[in-house]
């Protein structure tokens, strides 16, 4: 009996690596140069573990080739995927042959049923409508249009130095929370920019948007296991649809759009509104071509919720987090800004 079940433990352990191995001469059989993969985790050696983000597993590689080679063929578990290494096949990707390679991981996610925000997002879209909303996007950035959120940005850069002033002043005994400082920041100027409604962020009593936009970035443990069990093996994916919106943060998404459709017709039938936006530049569009607009609108406006706030946020809380290390360049930052801001007094 025992030797029976060594006998089957062997054979399903066989089974098992074999089925997470087969694949790994996918990029040797083409002649394409790489590292050679780890069972289970391929070149992503922090997949399970996520003491540290995936983002230096493909640093170290790309330092290890960046001399020899364009391009090198790594797996994400055992599904292969090519990392383009030069700046100049990065450019044909990009740009020359950017047709070929517009289609990206999250398309094949973008079930209507499971993921209606995904589906409706140019991003997340392939083929002619891709085309379509790309251009679309392209002929609502004008330089107007672009100008137009100036006032907007510095209405919330003042109201983040206040803030700042006030937790100064009141001696938190935390301190400051940079990356929270700075998610206030961006849902305040995105929220404005692209609705024209406030987050009401650095009040006693903000709206519901900044906590329900923390929700998108905190998944649970369990979603990171399904996402990477999918990826592993993708035929899972008829079987494991994995939401990457939650339900309640959807629907409040959409109801958010509503609202600000609704109350941009109303400001503009009493003539209280002149700034040119995006979203006025959708309203417009969407009737001009009879096109469904709250489905129009909440594919383009989901693009700058999504992308627009934990994007920029990181990057603020970084950049602060290492200005706090170099009292140096902060003093150096200090006063290039005043300078500036001299300047473009004296200008003005």
């Amino acid at each position: 009996m025992i030797l029976v079940t060594l006998v089957l433990g062997l054979i399903l352990v066989g089974l098992l690596y074999v089925t997470m191995s087969w694949n790994f001469n996918y990029w040797r059989k083409r002649k394409v140069p790489g590292p050679k993969p780890k069972l289970f985790t391929g070149n992503y050696l922090n997949l399970f573990k996520m003491k540290r983000n995936m983002i230096y597993d493909l640093n170290d590689i790309y330092e290890e080739y960046k001399n020899r080679y364009d391009a090198v063929g790594i797996f994400n578990g055992r599904v292969p995927e090519l990392l383009v290494i030069s700046p100049e096949l990065a450019h044909r990707v990009f740009v020359s042959n950017f047709k070929n390679f517009h289609s990206n991981e999250y398309c094949k996610y973008a079930d209507e049923k499971t993921n209606y925000l995904m589906s409706v997002n140019p991003f997340c879209i392939s083929g002619e409508r891709w085309k379509e909303r790309r251009g679309d996007i392209t002929l609502g950035l004008t330089n107007g249009r672009i100008k137009s959120v100036y006032q907007v940005t510095n209405k919330v850069c003042q109201l983040t130095s206040e803030w700042v002033k006030r937790q100064i002043r009141l001696g938190a005994a935390d301190c400051i929370n940079a990356k929270d400082l700075s998610l206030c920041f961006t849902s305040e100027v995105v929220t404005d920019c692209v609705l024209g409604l406030s987050a009401e962020s650095f009040t006693d009593n903000p709206t519901p948007i900044l906590a329900n936009m923390k929700e998108l970035y905190n998944r649970h443990w369990t979603f990171s296991i399904l996402k990477t069990l999918v990826g592993t093996f993708p035929s899972l994916s008829n079987l494991i649809k994995l939401r990457f919106i939650p339900l309640h943060v959807e629907r409040f998404l959409v109801g958010l759009m509503d609202k600000a459709v609704q109350s941009r017709k109303s400001q503009l039938a009493t003539g209280q509104f002149q700034r040119t936006d995006f979203l006025d530049y959708l309203m417009q569009i969407g009737e001009k071509r009879s096109l469904d607009t709250p489905r129009l609108l909440l594919g383009f406006i989901s693009v700058f919720l999504l992308d627009g706030f934990e994007t920029l946020a990181s990057v603020l809380a970084h950049m602060m987090l290492l200005l706090g290390r170099d009292e140096e360049v902060q003093q150096r930052l200090r006063e290039e800004i005043q300078a500036q801001s001299s300047r473009w007094h004296h200008t003005l």
